[in-house]
């Protein structure tokens, strides 16, 4: 198995990738397939096309016959939906590993990049969560898809609570820092 230094350091333009811009790209590209689920509303459906792209099939007239015309399926809802969510968790899996792993004071202090880049995971979970219970509400006859929605709300703010403790300085607004957390290394 490739480690996560092997992954990201791979050269496959001749390019030379960093570790942040792995982990920048990465969740960019998850965040863009998924965003979508939070613009979700009561009894809208969730759907997935032919080219893996979720789309909103809207509550109104016609809905039921799109969805069989389209082969769409609250058995294929829970199928997408376990596949797109298995790769952000391993995601997020990675990215607290590399956190827990990397000193506090490059993390912290060097690279403030991932500072902002947990804000934005932040931000998308966030806004994923109302329109996961949206669907959850929109199949409460469904035992299999309303669980796997619990396990899925509960992943996400299990990973804002880890990351959190990973990166505690983070909550101590600027305003309030004293001048020992900001120049502890300072001789």
């Amino acid at each position: 198995m490739d480690t996560l230094e092997s992954i990201c350091l791979e050269n496959k333009n001749k390019e030379s990738t960093s570790i942040f811009e792995y982990h920048e790209k990465e969740f960019n590209e998850i965040k863009d397939t998924l965003l979508i689920i939070g613009e979700l509303k009561i009894r809208d459906k969730l759907a997935y096309s032919q080219d893996g792209v979720f789309y909103i099939d809207k509550y109104e007239w016609g809905q039921y016959l799109r969805r069989v015309l389209f082969n769409q399926s609250r058995q294929k809802t829970e199928n997408y939906l376990d596949k797109e969510f298995t790769r952000l968790i391993r995601y997020f899996d990675e990215y607290l590993a590399f956190l827990a792993s990397t000193p506090t004071f490059i993390i912290k202090v060097l690279d403030k990049r991932y500072e902002k880049l947990t804000e934005e995971i932040y931000t998308f979970i966030n806004v994923m969560i109302p329109g996961l219970y949206n669907l959850k509400k929109t199949y409460p006859d469904f035992r299999k898809l309303t669980c796997r929605i619990d396990s899925i709300i509960m992943t996400l703010v299990d990973f804002k609570d880890k990351a959190r403790a990973n990166l505690a300085l983070w909550a101590i607004p600027q305003e309030n820092r004293t001048p020992s957390h900001e120049r502890t290394l300072s001789f």
